[in-house]
């Protein structure tokens, strides 16, 4: 369609084809806009972690960090229940040359369209520990239980069976953590040595 833009309307300094508000790029030729086009809600303040680098966008309309995963806006949390403190601590079995090796074969495996050299070639710019808070739970329960079958017996017709059970429960691992969920806190088990815990100082 030929004829020229609206007046007053801005236009492409290449080809100068309509540049619509919040254009980030022409729709034509694909230069980019000025930067005056970009729209505002893009300008975001950014807290940084000093310590893990981090960053947290920072809302100055609420007054407070937003999370980086959801997107909702944080706040100070003060609990009224005691914090817990640590009577145990399982230390770290595995060396950083050993976890780096775990990183390179977990790498070469990706599969079919990741690179073929990923896991040697691949910069790995450090592995760090970190501790994960659990309860280690005992308990002995009793359990009743009632059902109709066909054990314990000659013929072939199911009678009713019931009784009481004893079922331990021995160093189960409990999520002391909001951010794992029991499925997952299941998956440390194999992988903690309780027999090496030592007395938190």
């Amino acid at each position: 369609m030929n004829g020229h833009p609206m007046h007053g309307a801005q236009v492409c300094a290449r080809c100068q084809g309509p540049l619509e508000h919040g254009d980030l790029r022409c729709a034509v030729c694909g230069l980019a806009a000025p930067a005056m086009q970009a729209p505002a809600q893009q300008q975001i303040q950014v807290m940084r972690c000093t310590e893990c680098g981090a960053a947290v966008a920072y809302s100055a309309e609420h007054q407070a960090p937003k999370c980086r995963f959801c997107g909702a806006v944080t706040k100070l949390e003060q609990p009224t229940d005691p914090i817990d403190q640590a009577d145990w601590i399982v230390p770290f079995v595995v060396t950083p040359e050993q976890a780096q090796g775990a990183l390179r074969k977990w790498m070469s495996g990706l599969g079919f369209f990741t690179p073929g050299d990923l896991a040697q070639t691949a910069q790995v710019e450090g592995l760090h520990s970190i501790f994960w808070a659990g309860w280690i739970v005992n308990a002995n329960a009793w359990v009743s239980w009632a059902a109709d079958s066909n054990a314990d017996t000659w013929r072939s017709d199911w009678a009713p069976h019931a009784g009481v059970a004893q079922l331990p429960f021995r160093n189960l691992l409990v999520s002391a953590s909001r951010g794992l969920n029991l499925e997952e806190a299941q998956k440390f088990g194999p992988y903690t040595q309780l027999n090496y815990a030592v007395v938190a100082q």
